[in-house]
């Protein structure tokens, strides 16, 4: 058991760097706020909302809030990339 809790945990920790890395480069020329562009704080966003929910499903196991949680970060993702885009295109199009 720990040995793949400790595989699951690298496996995590792995698929994060590949997707900061990939909003990373997805995200240059876009707008920055406090150091992150606008691409890599969606993707704060959609992880914050996903692992604080995780975390609470978790800890009373149950998947009451799933679809809730997946559409709350989709809107919030939508409405953080709109307010803060500059009003090209191209943001537009990474917004929806």
């Amino acid at each position: 058991m720990r040995k793949s809790a400790l595989k699951a945990g690298l496996a995590i920790l792995l698929m994060a760097m590949i997707a900061f890395l990939i909003s990373g480069l997805a995200g240059q020329g876009l707008p920055t706020y406090g150091g992150l562009n606008l691409a890599l704080w969606s993707l704060v966003i959609a992880f914050g909302l996903q692992w604080l929910m995780f975390v609470h499903a978790y800890l009373c196991q149950a998947e009451r809030f799933y679809d809730l949680t997946g559409a709350v970060s989709n809107i919030a993702v939508v409405v953080l990339s709109l307010s803060l885009s500059t009003e090209t295109a191209r943001n537009y199009l990474l917004a929806s």
